[in-house]
């Protein structure tokens, strides 16, 4: 069984490598443009294949796929997130149909944010939002089910190369917030894994939040950071910084729960905020030595 992987991006290629380190199965990265990915450091068994997922003529590679939807668009516009999460994907799945193709699983790459704002903690079952982003990646969704899919809701995704928080702590730029907005947070790492997990489970659920297990107050984290690199703690402040500003426009008081991903049998490589930026800290002091 090949692994089809729509959308070679930061969460896409670290799918194929987890997916390559337990397998010798044909892997395709699929991506307009291939070229500006370092093939060097992915395992033999990955390939590229440049495509337009929007293309009516798409062509994909033989035999049996499992597929994994973690594309995403360029632009925050609401035209492209149909383009992408409900046009992409659709011509993607009439193509499997059409041309006979067996799709042995589909993992579509959602987002917790379309949860509403409750406060307190939120599961599968929590209502979601109406707002017109909202509704598009609930069609996206919807698609996934009818191909009998699975639907892989995760919150933000933090890793190498994404250290937002850290660079807002060294910057003297973090600030606490009154509102004690919460995060919801997974490393790279582990949301690579648990597609990958996903992906070989025997009877998936057909809905899964991805989250590590401390979903928690901004501040918190901040703090922690700041602790760790020998700071002072971030200022209480009236003004919000930008991750804040985004906390509170997007949900700042719901806490997603890995419940249901832990009843699967996935263990955390990284299981909270702590363990996650202490890798990356780490990281960091080990390039600058």
């Amino acid at each position: 069984m090949g692994l089809f992987v729509a959308g070679a991006g930061y969460l896409g290629l670290a799918v194929a490598k987890e997916f390559a380190r337990t397998s010798e199965a044909p892997i395709w990265l699929a991506r307009r443009c291939t070229q500006s990915i370092d093939w060097s450091s992915l395992p033999p068994t990955v390939h590229p294949w440049p495509c337009d997922l929007l293309d009516p003529h798409l062509k994909l590679p033989p035999g049996p796929l499992s597929v994994v939807f973690a594309a995403g668009p360029a632009q925050q516009s609401l035209e492209a997130y149909e383009q992408v999460y409900v046009k992409a994907l659709a011509n993607l799945l009439d193509t499997i149909d059409k041309r006979g193709h067996r799709l042995e699983r589909l993992i579509l790459v959602s987002s917790t944010s379309v949860f509403e704002d409750i406060d307190g903690v939120v599961d599968e079952s929590s209502p979601t939002r109406d707002d017109p982003k909202t509704r598009i990646l609930l069609r996206a969704e919807a698609l996934s089910r009818e191909a009998k899919g699975i639907v892989f809701r995760l919150a933000g995704i933090y890793g190498p190369g994404r250290t937002r928080l850290i660079d807002l702590v060294l910057s003297g730029k973090a600030r606490c917030h009154p509102s004690r907005p919460f995060g919801n947070r997974i490393h790279r790492d582990d949301a690579a894994r648990a597609i990958v997990h996903l992906l070989r489970h025997r009877a998936p659920p057909p809905l899964v939040i991805g989250v590590d297990h401390a979903p928690v107050e901004l501040c918190e984290v901040y703090r922690w950071i700041a602790k760790e690199l020998g700071l002072p703690p971030p200022p209480m402040s009236d003004e919000a910084d930008e991750r804040t500003k985004e906390s509170l426009r997007m949900g700042a008081r719901k806490r997603c729960s890995n419940a249901l991903l832990l009843s699967t049998g996935y263990r955390f490589v990284y299981p909270t905020y702590r363990e996650g930026y202490g890798a990356l800290l780490k990281s960091q002091r080990q390039e600058i030595s």
